[in-house]
């Protein structure tokens, strides 16, 4: 378990390193499951700081969009919510300021 993980653990969240498909365009997602907040992050990231985007633009999700949703980053079907996609991009950008990756 990484220290990403076992930190989000500890506030009731989980975070899952996945293989990814070729055939599939995704960086992470967030979805709920049994009530637990999911953030899946998937290993075709080049950089460390497109990996702490992508995590804090899901934690955004969790946050801030409820359970209901689900949101696929760099899926077309995201785009029928793009203020949510623009908040989350948002919190993503100024945690990334704040750590000093920007």
């Amino acid at each position: 378990m990484t220290g990403l993980q076992e930190l989000c653990r500890k506030i009731g969240i989980r975070v899952l390193f996945v293989q990814n498909f070729k055939s599939a365009p995704i960086y992470g997602m967030y979805r709920w499951y049994k009530d637990v907040p999911l953030i899946q992050l998937h290993d075709r990231f080049k950089k460390r700081e497109t990996m702490w985007l992508t995590f804090f633009h899901e934690l955004a999700h969790v946050l801030y969009h409820g359970k209901k949703g689900i949101c696929l980053q760099n899926i077309e079907i995201t785009h029928n919510y793009p203020e949510k996609e623009d908040e989350a991009d948002c919190f993503a950008q100024k945690c990334m300021a704040d750590a000093g990756f920007v």
